[in-house]
């Protein structure tokens, strides 16, 4: 009985004496980067994970340091995304909240209008910290002549088939 009389007394005596310290850790974001020959047409992603520090964290992704504003994807905790959409940001981008410590960027096609710095913001009650990626897209001539070449056929045929339908009486 003693003991137990003790250790309540220990108990209370550190409950009612000693300050409850908190302490809170900064974000770490691991480093990431794009693949260096990404040429027009191929698909791009890239994952910011916070490896280390307390949640809840804040994840905001920019290009260029304009704001990119999250494709209504279901946000996970506080890292949702609430800057809108900037207008420049180039179509076929989009960014995706996957759990508390992390979030992606997915472009499927990537475009030269893809070209540019891509910076990820973590903020947590501590600190807020950012890492940055080029990403570098190589426009070959060739297939843009061509493509344009191609478009072009397309637009032809499309006006003789109408020109053909306006030409057939009712």
């Amino acid at each position: 009985m003693f003991l137990n009389e003790r250790l309540l007394t220990l108990a209370l005596f550190r409950s009612t004496i000693l300050p409850e310290i908190n302490v809170s850790v900064p974000p770490t974001i691991a480093p990431f980067s794009f693949n260096k020959d990404l040429s027009e047409g191929v698909r791009a992603q890239v994952t910011c994970m916070i490896e280390k520090g307390d949640p809840p964290f804040t994840i905001i992704w920019s290009k260029d340091g304009e704001p990119i504003g999250s494709s209504g994807t279901a946000a996970f905790g506080n890292t949702g995304i609430t800057a809108p959409r900037h207008s420049q940001t180039p179509a076929g981008l989009r960014v995706t909240s996957i759990d508390v410590h992390s979030s992606s960027i997915v472009i499927d096609r990537v475009t030269a209008e893809h070209t540019g710095n891509y910076t990820c913001l973590a903020r947590n009650s501590v600190a807020e910290v950012v890492w940055t990626a080029e990403l570098v897209v190589r426009v070959d001539r060739f297939t843009t002549f061509c493509s344009l070449s191609n478009q072009q056929q397309q637009q032809q045929q499309q006006q003789q088939q109408q020109q053909q339908l306006a030409a057939v009486p009712n």
